[in-house]
């Protein structure tokens, strides 16, 4: 760890402090749960809207305050804290303990504990803060949509595997594609069965070079969703990428390096900024770029 990674994080606790002290309640292991499922690192405000709905900022504020100096928490300091855009939060092994009841010994807890990538971190928690705009829009359509599945990069790190693909030069490549996450959002009408959206998330912050980002993201990812590898875990060779990026510029250049690289093909990839995504917008709006065409459309 670099001098700079140790000064975000807090190591100054005191659970000697009358105002420190707690018993652990249920409310304490859902957050502890919370933090694992979404991933491993949250902020504070997802941890306001997850468990403390209906509440004061102070009382979350407090009780994640309690579970810090208590050895249940890790969370970054003043600076770590500037550096994400708010307090961010995350599992010590006492905390994993908490979660992965039954575990026999520390080895055991390593899938529960999982440290900040410092260099990454505000794209993690953009990841999070998508993520949760859907589940609140699915929670707000009062049974419309419905979040069927949703995993982490990290879940579909540990089951990628290879798909062959031709690069821009005409190689024949093999690469494992790992989308930042993947969601399936089940639409529920009164024509029977539900009809099943798999969702191929990807957070851009202008780090890949264009033509970069259509060898090591587009043309494998167009041959992953066809594959049967993608058919036999997802169940059917369907999918759409969502491209979510910082500035409408960044989403033309994409739109268009993905149009130009993937002919017809570019139709399963959609393009949004930051800016525009709420859980008002984010499924029925037309916030979504669609490759291929020229006008905005929603994704329902």
């Amino acid at each position: 760890m670099s001098s700079a990674d140790s000064s975000f994080i807090d190591r100054a606790r005191h659970p000697e402090r009358a105002h420190n002290r707690m018993a652990l309640v249920e409310r304490d292991v859902r957050i502890l749960e919370h933090v694992q499922y979404y991933g491993g690192v949250l902020r504070a405000d997802h941890l306001l809207e997850l468990e403390f709905q209906g509440t004061s900022g102070k009382a979350c504020q407090r009780r994640l305050t309690q579970l810090f100096h208590n050895g249940y928490l890790m969370r970054t300091s003043k600076v770590g804290s500037v550096h994400c855009g708010g307090t961010v939060y995350w599992l010590t092994k006492q905390g994993a303990r908490e979660v992965a009841v039954g575990t026999a010994d520390d080895r055991s807890l390593s899938p529960f504990v999982v440290s900040p990538v410092w260099s990454q971190i505000r794209h993690d928690l953009r990841i999070m803060d998508i993520v949760l705009a859907i589940q609140r829009a699915c929670t707000q359509s009062r049974g419309e949509f419905e979040v069927h599945e949703w995993l982490t990069e990290r879940d579909l790190r540990t089951e990628a595997t290879s798909v062959p693909y031709v690069t821009q030069a005409g190689a024949t490549a093999t690469r494992k594609v790992v989308p930042d996450a993947y969601l399936q959002i089940d639409r529920h009408t009164d024509k029977g069965e539900p009809f099943h959206s798999r969702l191929l998330l990807e957070v851009d912050h202008s780090t890949h070079p264009h033509r970069r980002f259509a060898d090591s993201k587009v043309l494998p990812g167009i041959e992953w969703v066809k594959s049967a590898g993608y058919k036999k875990r997802f169940g059917a060779p369907r999918g759409r990428w969502l491209v979510v990026t910082k500035s409408e510029q960044r989403l033309i250049y994409l739109k268009e390096t993905i149009e130009r690289v993937a002919g017809k093909a570019a139709a399963v990839w959609y393009f949004t900024t930051f800016d525009q995504v709420s859980d008002q917008t984010i499924l029925t709006a037309p916030i979504w770029r669609h490759g291929g065409a020229a006008m905005p459309i929603a994704l329902f």
